[in-house]
């Protein structure tokens, strides 16, 4: 919210300030991502204008061609996503976010090696790279079988969050439940899961699917499917 009044009160100061059109519309992705506002089509129908606003007075700017992939992915048309992450690239080489936003765009298709390709640029161009990047290796290294690259980075990702003085470990937690079920450490598995849903009540399966973007269904059934082995019986309504 603090960021959307910052975003509006630069527009308001310079309407045609592209830069600040693209921020203002991933303000509204937020909200149509977790449903943070009370209408997620109406959150989109705002997104979507302000990337019209913004390309329309500077499409080159790289940042724009990153909301545009974030449309389409909201829209599951994962191919369009792809180009628009790849025209960022191509605008934006030295750019961290567009690394990273074309590595979730990546992710959710299920090409986990190109995810993992552009996620590690990102984070060499970004020494002090915001944490969610890593969200893209721990995924993309559980769905390729590597479960300890996937468990050493959802621990680094513990500490990096502590580090900066954050307390919000629920999904390290839950990777690391999944990817130790997977290697046979029901043990461990079984704390991480407990661990996590301490952290989040009131987290379910339901919410799991109904959130989901990722382009293969089983993607997701995989996930749900070790939590439940690691002892999670979080079905929902």
């Amino acid at each position: 919210a603090k960021a959307r009044e910052l975003f509006q009160r630069a527009i308001e100061g310079d309407p045609d300030y592209a830069w600040a059109w693209t921020m203002l519309g991933f303000t509204y992705f937020i909200d149509t991502r977790y449903g943070w506002h009370r209408s997620r089509d109406e959150s989109f129908k705002k997104m979507v204008a302000c990337a019209q606003k913004s390309v329309f007075l500077d499409g080159m700017d790289p940042d724009v061609h990153t909301l545009f992939g974030t449309i389409h992915l909201w829209q599951k048309e994962y191919d369009k996503a792809i180009k628009e992450g790849e025209k960022s690239l191509s605008l934006g080489p030295n750019s961290a976010e567009s690394h990273a936003n074309a590595g979730m765009f990546y992710r959710y298709a299920g090409i986990f090696e190109d995810s993992i390709r552009v996620t590690e640029k990102a984070i060499r161009l970004h020494p002090y790279y915001p944490d969610w990047y890593l969200y893209n290796l721990e995924y993309s290294y559980y769905y390729l079988g590597q479960h300890e690259k996937a468990i050493t980075l959802a621990k680094k990702h513990i500490k990096l969050i502590e580090s900066r003085g954050g307390t919000d470990i629920f999904w390290q937690h839950l990777i690391l439940a999944q990817n130790n079920i997977r290697l046979g450490k029901d043990k461990e598995a079984r704390y991480h899961a407990a661990e996590a849903i301490k952290r989040n009540p009131e987290y379910t399966f339901k919410w799991e699917r109904e959130s989901s973007l990722y382009k293969d269904p089983a993607l997701i059934e995989q996930q749900i499917e070790d939590l439940r082995k690691a002892g999670l019986t979080c079905e929902g309504e």
